[in-house]
């Protein structure tokens, strides 16, 4: 959340430099102009979001218990023998 923070800081403050930079070209462009970056941040608000449900569900399934074929009837995982028979 931070970083959206961050990110909303820096495009309001490009935003206000640009409506400045750009005042000839009337209130109806700055806002155009605005409306553009904060377009651009709910995209990577959004993106952000995916990314750590992504990245978590992934964290998530690696630390999950191994399937059920691979635990023995205690729960416990099963032992596997290395043992070779000739």
């Amino acid at each position: 959340m931070v970083v959206v923070s961050v990110i909303s800081s820096l495009v309001s403050l490009v935003a206000a430099v640009l409506a400045i930079a750009f005042w000839d070209i009337g209130w109806l462009s700055a806002f155009v102009i605005y409306a553009g970056l904060g377009i651009i941040l709910i995209l990577a608000a959004v993106l952000t979001r995916f990314a750590t449900d992504v990245l978590r569900s992934a964290t998530d399934h690696a630390d999950a218990p191994p399937p059920r074929a691979m635990r023995s009837r205690s729960g416990a995982p099963a032992k596997r023998s290395n043992s070779t028979t000739i």
